[in-house]
């Protein structure tokens, strides 16, 4: 089921009088008076499970679902940021942000009825530093027209990169009635499954950690106020160091998540990521590889798409596998991929 956070924006009562400036700098006078307006954030999936740290319910979901508020890790929340713009698309000096977990979120921007204005919203996962701060540590989320990844702190396995954004245009704004802002994911999720971890158990082998070497992933710089990608540049190459896996709750005997990822991926087409090399060791030696995959086949990523490449992975090499791209936690596409 499709989940969205709804934004109900109700009239409260005059905030203004007479020379009064609203938050675009702009004096207010008898004949146009400023108006508060209450925004309500409501988030009904907020309130799941949580799990320990390096622990999550399902590769096949969100973090939400994954229970990554409130992990142990001290101090992780959503932060939801609210930018308004006007009939020109200045931004208003006012940045509205909030950190919450599973409560609702009010933001009170005063603004002038029968004004256009879009509403643009960020939610994202933060945590506190050293000095009990919220950090911006992910995403680069000064200018929403023009939000990047974070490339330093870009980890593997890592559900606290899943992030929601929205806007909604008003031509007109009244001063009463609803304004309801759809979120979805800006980007896709790649996860690699394999079908064989029975047959290396039975050696007493198990697959604790894993490196990946991106030969080049496709870079975009995502505008929030129009839901559009604009191409940083063309591939960047990217390895993640070696790293414990993740354990998923729904892996089993057979079946685990060897690795996810999140990428910034437009919604109309398919974003092909270049080749890359999976490495999967029993423990933290370098000579303790099991098996080293090296993908040359097109992996398709798309918007609020899940992609799953899945196949016997540890006991066989990369000449048959499928790729799957199937839905869920609001990933909303199925889509089937055989390769030989």
């Amino acid at each position: 089921m499709k989940r969205f956070f709804v934004f109900a924006a109700m009239m409260l009562g005059l905030a203004s009088c007479q020379n009064e400036t609203n938050i675009f700098g702009v004096n207010v006078n008898t004949n146009e008076k400023a108006v508060k307006f209450t925004v309500n954030v409501v988030a009904p999936a907020l309130d799941e499970t949580r799990v320990a740290e390096l622990g999550y319910n399902d590769s096949g979901e969100g973090a939400i679902k994954n229970g990554v508020l409130g992990t142990a890790q001290d101090g992780v929340t959503l932060r939801y940021i609210l930018d308004i713009y006007d009939a020109d698309n200045n931004r208003a000096r006012d940045r509205y942000t909030a950190y919450v977990d599973d409560k609702a979120v009010t933001f009170e921007p005063v603004l002038i009825p029968g004004r256009k204005y879009t509403f643009v919203v960020w939610a994202d996962i933060v945590k506190k530093d050293d000095q009990g701060n919220w950090v911006n540590n992910l995403y680069n989320v000064e200018d929403l027209t023009k939000v990047t990844i974070n490339e330093a702190n870009w980890k593997p396995m890592d559900e606290t990169r899943d992030a929601y954004t929205g806007f909604k245009e008003v031509a007109n704004l009244q001063a009463t009635g609803d304004i309801v802002v759809d979120l979805t994911r800006p980007f896709g999720k790649l996860r690699i499954v394999t079908l064989d971890r029975d047959a290396v158990e039975n050696l007493h082998v198990t697959p604790d950690f894993a490196s990946v070497d991106y030969k080049g992933v496709p870079v975009y710089s995502f505008n929030a106020l129009d839901g559009t990608y604009t191409a940083a540049n063309a591939t960047l190459p990217k390895m993640h160091a070696k790293f414990a896996i993740a354990n998923y709750g729904t892996n089993n005997k057979t079946n685990m998540t060897l690795f996810t990822d999140y990428f910034f991926a437009p919604s109309e087409n398919e974003v092909a990521l270049g080749n890359f090399t999976l490495n999967v060791y029993d423990d933290e030696n370098d000579n303790s590889l099991i098996t080293s995959t090296t993908i040359n086949t097109t992996i398709p990523v798309k918007r609020n798409r899940l992609t799953t490449l899945t196949g016997n992975l540890l006991t066989i090499n990369a000449t048959s596998f499928r790729i799957i791209a199937s839905t869920g936690d609001d990933f909303t596409e199925w889509k089937t991929i055989e390769l030989q």
